[in-house]
């Protein structure tokens, strides 16, 4: 029963993205310093309120009005996916410009270019993945956004160990950023166009 599928694979997403979630910080903590960690903790959870707020709540939107659009899904989407991408990016622009005033200790963020960049890619990209994953379960396929929260966990995890090396304070956020990108191209480019044709 579809209903009963997707139910699971929303649950499985949340236990397991929770689950992996807890081996990540772990990991990063027996990596990382105590520094390093809060650093990247206060860099991620302002990615995540930027995140929220430029997505207006259009997520579940999708959520509410895809099963129904027909022939209009694919400009909804690409409104959409437009839309809250370029405000994503917008916010991320002006919370890095102003991060001297609400910030000082975040700002790591802006001491170098590959940093900005990071820090202006990782909204968009969990914006947009916020936006895929209600796309898949507006068609009632949550069996592809459990993939891409597993893939992006499991790559968050590999990453955090294959960069500790080169970007040390940054590492941590560099993986989790580099994971969230890495996913949403495969979902925008693989998965989406199966789901939604155009």
């Amino acid at each position: 029963v579809p209903l009963y599928a997707n139910s699971i694979y929303l649950a499985l997403n949340s236990g397991v993205t929770a689950v992996l979630g807890f081996f990540f910080w772990g990991a990063v903590a027996r990596l990382y310093s105590a520094h390093d960690v809060g650093v990247a903790s206060g860099l991620i959870s302002s990615v995540s309120l930027l995140a929220f707020l430029a997505s207006f709540g259009l997520d579940q939107g999708i959520i509410r009005f895809l099963p129904a659009a027909g022939t209009k899904a694919s400009r909804l989407l690409n409104s959409v996916f437009g839309v809250s991408g370029l405000c994503a990016l917008a916010a991320a622009a002006v919370f890095l410009a102003g991060l001297r005033l609400w910030s000082p200790a975040l700002l790591i963020a802006q001491q170098h270019p590959a940093y900005v960049v990071t820090f202006l890619g990782a909204v968009p990209a969990l914006t947009l993945l916020s936006m895929l994953s209600a796309t898949f379960i507006g068609y009632r396929r949550a069996s592809l956004a459990f993939l891409l929260g597993t893939g992006a966990s499991v790559l968050r995890i590999l990453l955090a160990l294959a960069l500790v090396s080169w970007f040390g304070v940054f590492g941590v956020f560099a993986a989790w950023s580099l994971a969230l990108a890495a996913v949403v191209g495969l979902g925008i480019v693989v998965l989406l166009p199966r789901a939604c044709p155009g």
